[in-house]
């Protein structure tokens, strides 16, 4: 089903310079299904091409416009939660690409991969500097998430803040069949975020509970599989939670069915 995103959305990230008219007009027309994946895929990468493919060696260019792509993206990420399917799509098309020769060129970094090699970033199939922003997005709301604790009257905690919403983009990330699916890094985001919750208890509940009920809901068989030692920790945890009076019912309820996933054979 596509997202609906609506306009006024889109002409907000055009008028605070967070996005391109082309940007809008080909986001707004693919979830609007109006475009294709793959149209729209070539048209937001076109301005990191003509960087990569210039005769002269524009690397500063093409990370800017790398930053430009996946800034847009994130924004969708952690405001739209309805929108993740269609983003992962968009994702998963882009890494399909044409491989770009960027021989002569500065490199756009390396990265470790699962298997624990060291290489180097190529467009599109590796979306260079995509997970590298991703993660500083993750750990700075980790970082909002400590605060929302200290300071929870100074918090913007609703049922669907940016935190959860993040979370729940790469729960879903880990299991959707695609590039990124049993991804190392995703796979450690969903095992911290269920051990904060497990150290946090009914105390941070309010901030916890929806982060960790989106892993268990969208990726808890596969975190159970790989995880097995915590699952004992987060399950008490869990049932805790469930019979803490004082707490908001839909948190003791998602409490209660997280003990039950947690509890499956």
């Amino acid at each position: 089903m596509a997202a609906q995103i609506p306009q006024e959305w889109f002409g907000e990230k055009l008028r605070d310079g967070a996005a391109s008219p082309e940007q809008c007009t080909t986001l707004r027309a693919y979830f609007d299904s109006i475009m294709s994946v793959d149209d729209a895929a070539k048209i937001l990468t076109r301005p990191v091409q003509q960087a990569a493919t210039a005769e002269q060696d524009q690397t500063e260019d093409e990370v800017d416009e790398l930053c430009n792509l996946w800034a847009i993206v994130i924004d969708l990420i952690i405001e739209w939660q309805v929108a993740h399917p269609q983003i992962l799509r968009l994702l998963g098309a882009i890494t399909r690409l044409p491989a770009v020769d960027r021989t002569g060129k500065a490199s756009l970094g390396t990265f470790t991969d699962d298997a624990g090699v060291l290489r180097e970033y190529q467009l599109w199939g590796h979306v260079p500097k995509f997970w590298n922003m991703l993660s500083d997005y993750w750990h700075s709301y980790v970082a909002w998430r400590n605060q929302a604790i200290k300071s929870p009257q100074d918090s913007d905690i609703t049922e669907e803040n940016e935190w959860t919403c993040l979370n729940a983009f790469a729960a879903l990330a880990l299991v959707e069949d695609g590039p990124f699916q049993g991804m190392k890094l995703l796979n450690d985001w969903g095992r911290q975020a269920l051990d904060l919750a497990a150290q946090g208890g009914a105390a941070t509940a309010p901030v916890d509970v929806p982060v960790a009920a989106s892993w268990l809901v969208l990726a808890g068989p596969e975190l159970r599989r790989t995880h097995k030692q915590q699952e004992t920790q987060w399950r008490q945890t869990f049932e805790d939670i469930s019979k803490t009076e004082d707490l908001a019912q839909r948190l003791r309820d998602d409490a209660t069915d997280m003990v039950a996933r947690l509890s499956e054979d």
